[in-house]
């Protein structure tokens, strides 16, 4: 089983705006495909009252470490035309790494040897890793607040 380490706890950013969501989602999409990151939807939810979205977007950094960004997005309307939303937009992200995602060190044995590899020699890839992730988490949330003019 891969090891999760959190590198930002849930951020979330919320405002009242008026968005095209269809666009918004296309743009959030690009930016990932810029950076690399492959999207996994667990949920869409597009109903009347109410749009859910949840993704976790991965990329892998090494054969060891994985990126992972999960990002709920959820708009609440008050008006709505055919493309245009007024409302409430509320993004939820956090980022965490991976450690050894393809389980190459289950079982006993090979556990010490990745508890060893893990606190002795894996320590400046670590570090790397995490530096990069929130790397992209900040130019993610920059890139947002960008987007909607906050």
């Amino acid at each position: 089983m891969a090891f999760k380490d959190y590198v930002i706890e849930k951020s979330v950013i919320s405002c009242d705006t008026v968005i095209e969501v269809e666009e918004f989602i296309q743009h959030l999409r690009e930016w990932y495909g810029q950076h690399k990151y492959h999207i996994n939807e667990k949920l869409y939810l597009g109903l009347p009252k109410k749009t859910d979205i949840k993704w976790k977007c991965h990329k892998g950094f090494d054969d060891y470490h994985k990126m992972v960004i999960k990002m709920k997005i959820s708009v609440d309307p008050t008006e709505e035309s055919k493309k245009i939303t007024k409302g409430t937009l509320k993004i939820a992200f956090e980022g965490e790494v991976e450690r050894d995602p393809e389980n190459r060190w289950a079982g006993k044995f090979n556990f010490m040897w990745r508890a060893f590899f893990d606190k002795y020699i894996a320590t400046e890839k670590e570090k790397e890793v995490r530096k990069e992730l929130k790397k992209d988490l900040i130019s993610l949330k920059q890139e947002i607040k960008k987007y909607l003019n906050i």
